[in-house]
């Protein structure tokens, strides 16, 4: 129909956009004092920047009487006439907090500067953030303010970039073990101090990040804790119990599946960490604790590197035991461990036999098969051979590492 109009000479394309005007004024206390002075005339004028910053008074209450707390400060109102004159007056609005949380980021690099908000060097070297994580609701709030702020100061000169953050990330609520949201009229808040108290700041860290996904509503459940309780206690029986070795160059006498698993472990955390997969890089330790504590004897640096990546989930823990080994530094100055890409990869693979998009086999196969040799490997199957026994095979798909369809 547009494209009928504008060919007609009837009409034209155009985009609305739903803006309206934002009224930055509150009747309140807490924001930033709006720099604007009235004359004796009820001219406003803007406060020069020699009086800059424009500070709020802190003679005021809170007692509500239907005008801006600002409006009671006689601090204030000497402050306007001692500078400006007899008879001038303050504006008494503050401005509304998002004017102060669209652009704070800009200022933290360079928080103790007193000629501009950021320096030039550091605006470069610090910024645009790199992660911004927020609830959902920040996308059409404060996300939104902040892209306008960022996209005005670029159009004024005063930033080289138009996108306060390179990505966005949103993590979920927490509700109740019912599934409901937690507030103060439902009385189903869970107090979190409580929960440390009863099973320590490290349980209830390593359990809020084990038990969804991070964009993920997490439903508490103290019963669903015990488990991560048990993990770390785990942990630190390891310690405890276990006899630690200096392997030096190597030790004869360890497992050799034990540096593949470790192996294993540091690359599957270190990427989820990276992709912010908290909870499946929980899982992977928990397999690194369950396979190691089947031993007597551990090889130390091994047990080492396993608490340097446990310690960004369970810091109190970790920094005890670090400290326990022997250790003069904090855990947290150590360097991340390195993976062995040669040791992260398995001997064997599971291979899907799929007959017609259906599953009718798991087999276990050398994980550098060639497609031939799986192929074979997968028709003198008994179990296959008698779902295609005097049927014609029209097509046999390999998908390397994975799967075989066989479509008859």
């Amino acid at each position: 129909m547009t494209a009928w109009l504008e060919e007609n000479k009837l009409g034209k394309k155009q985009i609305n956009y739903r803006l309206r005007d934002w009224s930055i004024s509150r009747q309140r206390y807490w924001g930033c004092p709006i720099p604007i002075v009235y004359s004796p005339e009820g001219e406003a004028h803007l406060i020069s920047e020699e009086h800059l910053p424009w500070k709020l008074p802190e003679d005021v209450d809170f007692v509500p009487t239907g005008v801006s707390p600002l409006a009671k400060s006689e601090e204030l109102k000497k402050r306007t006439e001692k500078i400006f004159g007899e008879g001038w007056r303050p504006e008494y609005d503050t401005m509304d907090t998002f004017v102060d949380s669209s652009w704070y980021f800009l200022r933290y690099p360079d928080a103790h500067n007193e000629k501009e908000f950021c320096s030039s060097d550091r605006l470069r070297n610090w910024l645009p953030v790199d992660v911004y994580i927020g609830g959902a609701e920040h996308t059409y709030m404060h996300l939104l303010f902040a892209r306008f702020f960022t996209k005005a100061l670029k159009k004024l000169g005063y930033l080289d970039f138009d996108e306060p953050f390179m990505k966005l990330r949103h993590q979920g609520m927490v509700l109740d073990k019912e599934g409901n949201k937690m507030s103060k009229s439902k009385g189903n808040v869970i107090n979190p101090d409580d929960m440390v108290e009863r099973f320590g700041a490290d349980a209830v860290r390593t359990y809020m990040l084990f038990v969804a996904p991070l964009e993920d509503a997490v439903m508490w459940n103290e019963n669903n804790i015990v488990g991560v309780v048990r993990f770390l206690e785990k942990v630190w029986r390891i310690f405890e119990e276990k006899e630690l070795i200096d392997c030096g160059d190597g030790c004869d006498n360890i497992p050799k599946e034990l540096p593949i698993i470790l192996h294993k472990t540091i690359k599957k955390v270190t990427q989820d960490m990276e992709n912010f997969s908290f909870n499946t890089a929980i899982s992977q330790m928990m397999i690194f604790v369950n396979e190691f504590s089947k031993y007597d004897k551990l090889p130390k640096a091994a047990m080492e590197q396993f608490l340097i990546i446990l310690s960004p989930f369970a810091p109190h823990l970790t920094e005890e035991i670090w400290d326990s080994l022997g250790n003069k530094k904090s855990i947290f100055e150590e360097k991340w461990p390195e993976y062995k890409e040669e040791l992260t990869k398995d001997e064997q693979i599971e291979l899907v036999v799929q007959i017609n998009g259906k599953v009718r086999d798991k087999m276990m196969v050398e994980a550098d098969i060639i497609e031939e040799e799986a192929k074979k490997v997968v028709l003198e199957s008994e179990k296959i051979k008698k779902y295609i026994e005097g049927k014609e095979i029209r097509k046999i798909i390999y998908v390397r590492g994975r799967l075989i369809s066989i479509v008859i």
